[in-house]
């Protein structure tokens, strides 16, 4: 894995001597190395100096799927088939850990990162504050909707979109009112 001073010309600044499934922060100090997240449980998941490549931090976490970042670069999360999501943070490779439930099929952080929008495998969306990690409300699943995709909440977390085949719903979360459908086809 090589990172490159863009600045600094076409050769590589660092090259780490880590090989494998991995990335940079944001501020390119830590490189995360993730061992192969469907082998089983317990994948590995180090903390690397970018530049030394010498160990930070190391931690066994519940296989993952769905990784998501916060809006500041600093934390990523993912959901687990047991329920579990799991929120780290890339610098000091602390983390929490909850449990909404069901087999997490998705997520997304709303813009100032107080919220997180949970989808389940039941295809009902929860909305959760990032600092209590409480349970803030549920929108239910559509009937007539198989399947939501894609989340996306807005800034502070008062509206959500969700991505299906029908089109794109919208909701107000305070709520769960379904303020209309945008068509995409």
């Amino acid at each position: 894995i090589y990172q490159w001073d863009i600045a600094a010309g076409a050769s590589p600044a660092v090259e780490s001597p880590v090989p494998g499934n991995g990335w940079l922060t944001t501020d390119g100090s830590v490189y995360l190395h993730r061992v192969n997240p469907w082998a089983g449980p317990g994948p590995r998941l180090t903390g690397l100096d970018a530049r030394t490549g010498e160990t930070l931090w190391y931690e066994e976490l519940e296989s993952g799927r769905r990784t998501v970042y916060d809006h500041s670069g600093r934390y990523y999360g993912f959901g687990t088939t047991t329920g579990n999501v799991v929120l780290v943070d890339q610098i000091t490779g602390s983390y929490r850990q909850f449990r909404p439930g069901g087999t997490i099929e998705g997520l997304s952080f709303s813009g100032d990162d107080t919220r997180l929008a949970i989808r389940h495998s039941t295809g009902s969306v929860s909305i959760w504050d990032t600092t209590t990690f409480e349970p803030k409300g549920t929108l239910p699943r559509p009937f007539e909707i198989r399947r939501i995709g894609g989340l996306s909440l807005s800034h502070h977390g008062r509206y959500m979109a969700a991505l299906t085949g029908s089109g794109i719903l919208l909701y107000r979360v305070a709520t769960g009112e379904r303020l209309g459908t945008l068509d995409t086809y």
